[in-house]
């Protein structure tokens, strides 16, 4: 199911130039699914959340924020593995840290790809993305995760893999 937390502002459109006119005319969704596993219900969620430019936090991701939680709170058990561009420490990521638990390990410090991310080649840029911890696995305390890892060198950001168990 697709859980619209931005609807856009206007209908059609004849080229996006910019970040801010795409956020008048898409919207923004969560994919929360279910999925039995010996018995036990599991429901995931995914997005790719509102995008920063230059990874700073902005008032469109707290917006979007707000929304997403209020969205979300209907599911009282949920993993949430999805592409947050939101930075570790940042006001939206305590925010979501306040009803779910990250379970990235700390010492994993980046989710981008340099290799592979269009902005990679740049030198200014990538010791920046290098640290760019932007993609995660949160749960309700319903779940365990174990077993993390990262795999890089399949798109533009690393891609982890996990055992999660229900408790």
């Amino acid at each position: 199911t697709a859980i619209y937390y931005r609807a856009p502002q206007q209908d059609r459109v004849e080229k996006i130039i910019n970040e801010e006119e795409r956020r008048h005319y898409v919207s923004q969704s969560v994919v929360v699914g279910s999925i039995e596993k010996e018995g036990e219900l599991y429901t995931v969620g995914t997005t790719h959340f509102t995008h920063a430019p230059g990874g700073a936090e902005s008032k469109e991701q707290a917006q979007d924020m707000t929304s997403l939680l209020t969205k979300l709170a209907r599911h009282q058990s949920l993993i949430l593995a999805a592409d947050l561009n939101i930075h570790r420490g940042g006001a939206q990521y305590k925010r979501l840290t306040e009803r779910y638990q990250d379970w990235i390990p700390k010492e994993i410090k980046g989710s981008i790809d340099t290799t592979h991310h269009r902005s990679g080649k740049t030198p200014k840029i990538r010791p920046l993305l290098e640290k760019a911890m932007v993609d995660y696995i949160f749960t309700t305390h319903h779940y365990e995760v174990t077993n993390i890892s990262q795999k890089c060198g399949i798109s533009d950001h690393c891609a982890f893999s996990a055992e999660i168990k229900k408790l």
